[in-house]
């Protein structure tokens, strides 16, 4: 089960509307891994229910994977300045979370 769904990394940035499914989904997946791999020493992962603040983490990450991997990657030039705000907050918070 993903953390988060399709229209909350979309909510994250208007550029991401023209994003597809299937793009969205590597996204999320790699959100989702990477929050597992980063907490999975701390909590038991993967997390069922899903508590809100990793939803939106798994959102914000996903967000930023698309908007770098997909737009800035691919040569287009988008930007990216907002998308590494997203990355550096959620990795911020997931240092916290491993911490407690």
């Amino acid at each position: 089960m993903a953390y988060c769904v399709d229209t909350d990394v979309k909510k994250r940035a208007e550029l991401l509307s023209s994003v597809s499914s299937p793009d969205l989904a590597n996204g999320i997946a790699w959100a989702d891994g990477l929050i597992d791999a980063r907490l999975g020493g701390r909590y038991s992962v993967p997390f069922n229910p899903v508590p809100v603040i990793i939803k939106e983490l798994s959102a914000d990450l996903a967000a930023y994977y698309c908007v770098f991997e997909l737009h800035v990657a691919g040569g287009e030039g988008a930007p990216v300045e907002g998308a590494l705000e997203l990355k550096n907050r959620a990795m911020e918070l997931l240092g916290q979370l491993q911490q407690q």
